[in-house]
């Protein structure tokens, strides 16, 4: 580990690598596991309880994160009143964001292969750039 002035610890090339494959194997296993679990149970389903599971994934780890140094530091320098403006950003950003995102994801699983879902989702950003450049325009 080489130290990092402004968090302590920074990771080695090694250790970001290997967080990056394993967050790449994850991801692909995320279309095959969706496709088996789909023969089992509807979509919709299927779209609530991974939201749930999520929810309850970030429920627990938030605690952990805000004692490590990198997250304590932002959380202090951003430390500010938050207005009603702000939370209705919040809610419409995790409603679309993330809900209406998995609704998606998982309905249009059930209805196309996996190779086909991973291909449309991995266009997403090409998709953005062409959207964010006509809007522009």
């Amino acid at each position: 580990m080489r130290i990092d002035s402004s968090h302590g610890y920074a990771p080695t090339r090694r250790t970001v690598w290997l967080c990056l494959f394993i967050l790449l194997i994850i991801w692909a296993f995320n279309f095959l596991v969706g496709k088996i679990a789909l023969r089992y149970m509807p979509a919709l389903t299927l779209a609530s309880f991974r939201l749930v599971l999520a929810g309850i994934f970030v429920l627990l780890l938030y605690p952990v994160c805000r004692r490590m140094p990198m997250f304590s530091e932002a959380l202090a320098t951003h430390k500010q009143k938050r207005t009603l403006h702000d939370y209705w950003n919040f809610l419409y950003l995790a409603f679309v964001g993330v809900t209406v995102n998995q609704l998606c994801f998982t309905v249009g699983l059930r209805y196309t292969s996996v190779s086909h879902s991973a291909i449309i989702v991995g266009m997403g950003p090409i998709y953005a750039l062409i959207l964010a450049v006509a809007s522009s325009s």
